[in-house]
């Protein structure tokens, strides 16, 4: 019987040993440490990136953004394409004004309108004109001439109205000449939309 040697004992505890056992064992529990914590360490510097970033930034505030929208010399659309210019609105009639736009205009005058120099004659042959071209769109006009003759009336005297009285009576003339030449627009009538059923008359029966 042959007796076969053991193979020598390694001593663990040896410190030769110990450091080519760790040097051949892979250490998991460290390697997971070390990524944990290089993760906390990015993950601090972008919070203090972020920190810095907001406070060079300082967020408008509400009353800021407030004083902004109530500045009168503030326009939001002054240079943009979608402004609509103040010139291309036309703006309505003023109130109180009656009778056609050429009517409405020495209306709107009427405080330099002179009548010293016969403008008014004037005003009543162009108006004249205008109405023979389109009777029906003047329909008001005869108020419209009674209107300024009224203003005409109760101005005060001046040297360029020395012709007011007269200019009274040529308009209201004309307004009356107005009011019996063109008709009155007609009246629609109210008619009912249902239509009647149609009654069948039999002959009695003997």
């Amino acid at each position: 019987m042959k007796l076969v040697p053991l193979p020598p004992t390694i001593d663990l505890f040896d410190s030769h040993n110990m450091a080519q056992v760790s040097q051949q064992v892979p250490f998991d529990m460290d390697l997971c440490s070390l990524l944990q914590t290089m993760k906390l360490d990015e993950r601090q510097e972008w919070g203090n990136a972020y920190d810095s970033q907001s406070r060079s930034c300082p967020k408008a505030t509400l009353h800021d953004e407030t004083v902004m929208v109530e500045d009168p010399n503030y326009h939001s659309d002054e240079g943009s394409d979608c402004s609509v210019p103040s010139s291309s609105i036309l703006a309505p009639p003023p109130a109180g004004h009656f009778g056609c736009a050429y009517l409405q205009m020495i209306r709107s005058q009427i405080d330099e309108y002179p009548t010293t120099g016969g403008e008014y004659v004037e005003a009543i042959f162009t108006h004249r004109e205008i109405l023979s071209a389109l009777p029906a769109a003047h329909r008001d006009c005869a108020r419209g001439f009674t209107d300024i003759a009224g203003v005409l009336e109760k101005r005060a005297w001046r040297a360029d109205r020395d012709a007011d009285t007269e200019a009274v009576s040529a308009f209201r003339h004309e307004a009356w000449v107005i009011a019996n030449t063109i008709p009155p627009a007609a009246r629609v009538e109210s008619r009912p939309m249902y239509k009647t059923a149609s009654v069948c008359m039999l002959p009695p029966a003997y």
